[in-house]
């Protein structure tokens, strides 16, 4: 209703009832619509009220045909029961218009949400009730609560046939059960009889009238037959004579037994007419109905085949008959084919349904509804493959192995990845090191020990780590028992600081400090090198005890300062940059790792008062090598060694007159007039 208001830009107006339709002032144009789960009824008469108001009035049913159908039905079923149950969420528009019309039968209406709401007594305190259940109510709360209700009902049926027996003995004269119960002198014992034998029986007494009728006559109908005439074959015999009485007689002639009596039995069963088949006479043995019921199973069995029972959440085996583009046709030993759609397999399965799928395939498949529309069963491959996953994870976690996936995506705090089934890598447990990057992972194939398995909660945590850490255990070992001073190691950057940067070399990181990276001054180690370079470094010390290694970089690379006496000769001019200055001079680089000194006296042929006054930081001047010390790292520069005599001259004139210069206080005051 919100969503609609929004559409009619906030002027719709909203009414809850046809009532409330009165209410509206004529205009001149009207359109109605309805919520999809309006009463019909209602829509009705707001139209027909409506319509009167507006010289143009247009109506838009918009009530879902569906929802039409469960109101007429359960309108149906209100009038025909005494109570109405109605599951549905409470807060449900749809349900609450199903309670409404269940109340206008005048009769107790009932709505729960689920199971635990029904009470027991509503079933056992009413003679019929209704149940109907809003359109979006999930299929098995509808079976839970009706199975229920027929379990009460059928043990309040034994009981109240229990019940019924009592009050029969309740309502009993109590004199006619003194008299009952009281010894009678005058009589004569009988033996009890539980069941009178038929005549058609083992005995019948001559005395005895025919236990199928209250006197043996000739004019009194057979027990077994319509009328018994002298005439007649025996209706229990195959045949009689004349002279011998219908065995239900008062005489059996011994030349002619009856054809019923124990002799003839065995051999000649009685065949009665028509009602024998109701009449089932007591010597069928027990053997002999197993024997009919087992004729009976295999009978049903050739005739329909072995069909399964459908039951909803059972995992069952079936066969492929049929592969069409978006589903496939599974036979489940049913009456009918169940339909698997795509949705229901994985992501991998569905895109190449004709490649993994045959006709004769046999397939594990989980029964998602017992029959849709159509009366097929629907079914799922999906999840009974992440069942199967489960269990086998499970396992894999008990047996603690290896599991091996797929990184798909990176999430706050991790990795997922596939192993079958979506799992969680926290960031924490991705590398033996801190990974600021986890994307990069996006892709790559992890093997990873299962950490948190749980089905119930759908949870499934793992480590690359653990299996990591287990695997440089043994390298560590003996990465610490072979190496050395002075050795050459290959290796791998794991992790960089601002102090230098930490190196795998097997097993084990040492750490490769930024003063040892090159021969020159490296400001940051990240101008250098970044995480996943693999790089030599030379081994400078190693602490076994402590697993502490020292590592250098430019130990590698000769020594600048081991070329600079023949590249750099005393006497000759060599362009510099300045790097720094200081009271006594400036610091200036010939190359990286090759520095000079300046000296504040070789600035200029003048006193220099600052070294800023001739030369800053990144200053390129024209230098003269003074001297060179390669084992001291040392060198002497001059500038103006480099300078002409003229250049001297001018400098000097110009020095001067800067000291020259009176201060603005020491000028004379101009007079004034």
């Amino acid at each position: 209703v919100i969503g609609l208001q929004g559409y009619a830009l906030g002027k719709a107006i909203i009414i809850a009832k046809p009532q409330e339709a009165e209410n509206q002032p004529r205009t001149e144009k009207i359109a109605l619509i309805a919520q999809t789960t309006q009463k019909q009824d209602d829509f009705k008469d707001a139209e027909q009220i409506l319509a009167a108001k507006a010289e143009q009035f247009i109506a838009a049913n918009t009530i879902c045909n569906h929802t039409r159908r469960n109101h007429q039905a359960t309108r149906e079923v209100a009038a025909q029961v005494d109570a109405m149950i109605v599951i549905g969420g409470h807060n449900s528009s749809n349900t609450k218009k199903l309670a409404q019309i269940s109340k206008e039968a005048d009769i107790d209406v009932f709505h729960i949400e689920t199971l635990a709401e029904l009470d027991l007594n509503i079933v056992q305190g009413y003679g019929r009730v209704g149940v109907t259940a809003g359109a979006s109510t999930p299929e098995h709360i509808i079976e839970e609560v009706v199975k229920r209700m027929s379990d009460v009902e059928k043990m309040g049926s034994a009981i109240s046939a229990n019940e019924s027996k009592l009050d029969q003995n309740k309502n009993i004269e109590p004199e006619a059960l003194e008299q009952s119960a009281a010894p009678q002198e005058d009589a004569v014992y009988q033996p009890p009889v539980e069941e009178a034998p038929c005549c058609c029986g083992d005995a019948a007494a001559e005395d005895a009238p025919c236990c199928c009728g209250d006197a043996a006559a000739e004019e009194t109908p057979c027990c077994c037959g319509d009328v018994a005439v002298e005439e007649s074959p025996c209706c229990c015999g195959d045949a009689a004579a004349e002279e011998t009485p219908c065995c239900c007689g008062d005489v059996a002639v011994e030349e002619s037994p009856c054809p019923c009596d124990d002799s003839a039995m065995e051999e000649t069963p009685c065949r009665g007419d028509d009602t024998t088949e109701e009449a089932t006479t007591e010597e069928a043995t027990t053997e002999d109905k197993d024997d009919n019921a087992d004729k009976s199973i295999d009978s049903f069995a050739q005739t329909y085949g072995d069909m399964k029972e459908i039951r909803r959440g059972a995992r069952v085996k079936g066969t492929v008959v049929q592969v069409k583009d978006d589903e496939l046709l599974v036979d489940i030993g049913g009456k009918s084919e169940g339909v698997l759609s795509s949705s229901e397999l994985n992501a991998d399965d569905a895109k190449n349904i004709h490649e993994r799928f045959k006709v004769g395939d046999e397939i594990d498949v989980l029964i998602l509804r017992k029959e849709n529309q159509e009366g097929y069963p629907i079914l799922s491959k999906r999840r009974v493959d992440q069942d199967l996953a489960w269990d086998r994870l499970a396992q894999l976690k008990q047996d603690k192995e290896i599991v091996s996936g797929m990184v798909t995506d990176v999430v706050k705090g991790g990795l997922l990845v596939d192993v079958g089934l979506r799992g969680f890598v926290p960031a924490s447990l991705v590398a033996l090191g801190y990974v600021e990057d986890l994307s990069v992972y996006i892709g790559r194939q992890l093997d990873m020990k299962i950490i948190e398995c749980d089905k119930n909660s759908n949870k499934l945590v793992l480590s690359a780590k653990a299996v990591l850490r287990k695997a440089n255990a043994a390298l560590k070992e003996k990465t610490l028992a072979e190496i050395g001073e002075g050795q050459t190691r290959a290796g791998v950057v794991r992790r960089i600081t601002n102090f230098g940067a930490f190196v795998d070399i097997g097993g084990v990181d040492g750490l490769l400090h930024v003063s040892e990276m090159a021969w020159y001054r490296v400001n940051h180690p990240s101008d250098m090198l970044k995480e996943g370079d693999e790089l030599d470094v030379y081994i400078l010390g190693v602490d076994t005890e402590n697993e502490k290694i020292s590592l250098g970089l430019k130990q590698l690379q000769p020594s600048p300062w081991s070329l600079a006496a023949d590249k750099y000769p005393e006497g000759s001019v060599i362009s510099a940059k300045v790097m720094r200055t200081t009271t006594f001079g400036a610091f200036l680089e010939i190359e990286p790792g090759v520095e000079g000194l300046v000296h504040i006296s070789q600035l200029a042929h003048h006193r220099v008062e600052k070294t800023e006054d001739v030369v800053k930081p990144g200053d390129i001047v024209e230098v003269k090598v003074l001297s060179v010390d390669p084992e001291a790292k040392r060198m002497s520069l001059s500038i103006k060694a480099t300078l002409s005599q003229d250049d001297a001259i001018a400098e000097q004139e110009e020095a001067d007159l800067t000291e020259n210069v009176p201060l603005e206080a020491d000028a004379p005051a101009e007079d004034s007039k």
